[in-house]
């Protein structure tokens, strides 16, 4: 008896140390993905490795905390595998071949994923996420590769060989559709910019004539000097402002422009100068407003944003604390000295410190271009102008529009500019999201309304044009 006690004494323990080590090992192996994942999508190596070594600055709590939590999933594995090998649990949950029990969890798995393709079964989940629940049938880019893809990066590769790929299924384009970076219209500028338009040119992007001033504008030319009778607007943005893959004349405030300017009884001329770069978010719209939009006597000013802000804000400022071309804005560097970093010091992961400093940067960028146009008599304004493709939260547009508000903007809220049109005909092709004609068009109206019917813009023009 005393054999037989101890005969099984043995073998729990055995079991206790087989099941320890098969905890261990399935934790392990996520931990093992979840680095590997940190380098799958960190941009460059060398930002990877910066990333390990923020990870290695953190507090000692946060560390403790960490290997408290990876302790209690250690624990959760054990006991989880501990009760599987009780023989009755193990019995009903895995059952032999062929038996009836085995039949019913086949089916029960089966009847539970056909149950998740029925969409009305699917909106019960509504109430859980903040997109529509449609979305899951779709075959879209992530919100970082689309974002991505509005910064030209994924138009330089061609994934032919994955053509099982939503990606690849997305790039399928010409060898010609080349990105803004590379192409004739183009110039580096050795900085945290990277790149602007080539004054004076005339090229081929996107297969539709691309022309440019003598000022780097893609528009026609403008006088520095505003002729009298004049009033003139600057739009401020990125690709979309600019008209990445629509031609010369059919970019919206091309279209605006013509329609206001039609024959009628008004003395006034509207000038819409499209002060757009693609690539350009609102930091990079920040600096060209200061540096080259105000020397063209500006009664107002447009600033388009697709409510990626945060999170681009975030990107640029990071990228440029930590490279070598730090952003030349006095107003960002005393931010990050007012919130306690300084050049190479601004943190790459997530913590509440960075994160409220870089939510800060995008109000500071609000704030900065409201004050220059008080001090200039300019009517600022700011523009929600949605992408064709992956939708920004409601509760983030609200956010932005109510900084924006908070710093004197008047609004134009476009969150709803394509209701009512199908997604096929507001993109440029299939593979390349940007707006087409039909969408430029929906903007400049909506755009045109605005300067039309708006109670204080009204007012301020009438001011000005006294």
């Amino acid at each position: 008896q005393d054999a037989s006690a101890k005969k099984k004494t043995v073998s729990s323990q055995s079991l206790n140390q087989k099941t320890a080590v098969r905890a261990m090992q399935v934790v392990a192996m996520f931990s093992f993905m979840a680095i590997f994942w940190t380098l799958w999508s960190s941009p460059t190596l060398s930002d990877w490795w910066n990333l390990v070594l923020k990870a290695f600055q953190a507090p000692f709590g946060e560390w403790m905390q960490l290997a408290l939590r990876m302790c209690g999933l250690v624990l959760a594995a054990f006991i989880g595998f501990r009760i599987f090998e009780i023989p009755q649990v193990k019995a009903f949950m895995e059952p032999d071949e062929g038996k009836s029990l085995s039949v019913f969890w086949g089916g029960l798995t089966l009847s539970f994923f056909a149950l998740l393709t029925i969409p009305s079964v699917l909106t019960v989940f509504q109430t859980c996420v903040n997109k529509p629940i449609e979305h899951i049938y779709e075959s879209r880019l992530t919100e970082e590769d689309d974002a991505q893809m509005v910064n030209g990066y994924y138009e330089d590769l061609l994934i032919t060989n994955q053509l099982t790929s939503p990606l690849a299924e997305t790039q399928r384009r010409p060898e010609d559709w080349t990105s803004f970076g590379f192409s004739d219209a183009a110039i580096s500028t050795n900085d945290w910019l990277k790149y602007d338009f080539r004054p004076s040119t005339k090229s081929i992007f996107k297969g539709v004539e691309l022309s440019t001033n003598e000022w780097g504008m893609r528009d026609k030319f403008y006088p520095k000097e505003k002729p009298e009778g004049h009033f003139r607007i600057g739009i401020m943005g990125g690709s979309y402002v600019m008209g990445s893959g629509v031609g010369d004349n059919d970019v919206f405030d091309v279209v605006c422009e013509n329609a206001l300017n039609k024959p009628s009884s008004q003395e006034i001329i509207f000038d819409l100068l499209n002060f757009g770069v693609p690539g350009y978010h609102l930091l990079h719209s920040t600096h060209r407003f200061i540096t080259k939009a105000t020397d063209f006597d500006l009664d107002a000013v447009m600033v388009f944003t697709h409510g990626l802000d945060f999170r681009k804000s975030k990107a640029i400022v990071g990228e440029g604390f930590m490279s070598e071309n730090q952003i030349d804005l006095d107003f960002i560097v005393q931010l990050a000295e007012n919130n306690g970093f300084a050049y190479r010091q601004i943190p790459h992961f997530e913590t509440e410190k960075s994160d409220a400093f870089y939510e800060s940067v995008v109000e500071a960028c609000f704030e900065e271009i409201g004050n220059i146009a008080r001090e200039n008599q300019i009517f600022p304004i700011y523009v929600y102008w949605p992408k064709t493709q992956n939708e920004v939260s409601t509760e983030m547009v609200d956010l932005l529009c109510n900084l924006a508000k908070r710093q004197g903007f008047a609004i134009i809220d476009l969150r709803d500019v394509y209701k009512g049109t199908k997604k096929e005909n507001l993109m440029v092709t299939s593979f390349d999201g940007h707006p087409s004609i039909l969408g430029h068009q929906l903007v400049a109206d909506q755009v045109f309304d605005f300067l039309k019917n708006d109670e204080a813009f009204l007012e301020f023009l009438n001011q000005k044009t006294r």
